[in-house]
């Protein structure tokens, strides 16, 4: 029988594909990986509650479905994390 916690994320499948406007997978990072997108699976921390991996998957479809990750502005973040930080920090908060 499988393990509750790891079929967590992909519960959160529905909700995350909502909130992004389009179909989007959920599924865990490998461990000591960070929660961050690809633009068609969000991939949650391996090592967090359900509801911290709800709360990275909320602001991962957030970002898609707002737009924030756009290749055209994300183009302008490459080779620069400090301003790629910042701007992901103010575009998450909005």
């Amino acid at each position: 029988m499988s393990n509750a916690p790891a079929e967590a994320p992909e519960r959160l499948r529905f909700f995350a594909s909502y909130i992004a406007g389009r179909a989007i997978a959920v599924s865990t990072a490998a461990p000591g990986e960070l929660a961050h997108t690809d633009g068609q699976v969000i991939l949650v921390s391996a090592c967090r509650t359900l509801a911290e991996q709800r709360r990275e998957m909320l602001v991962q479809s957030a970002l898609l479905g707002a737009g924030s990750l756009d290749p055209r502005f994300v183009k302008v973040l490459r080779g620069r994390p400090n301003v790629a930080r910042r701007y992901l920090l103010l575009e998450a908060h909005r």
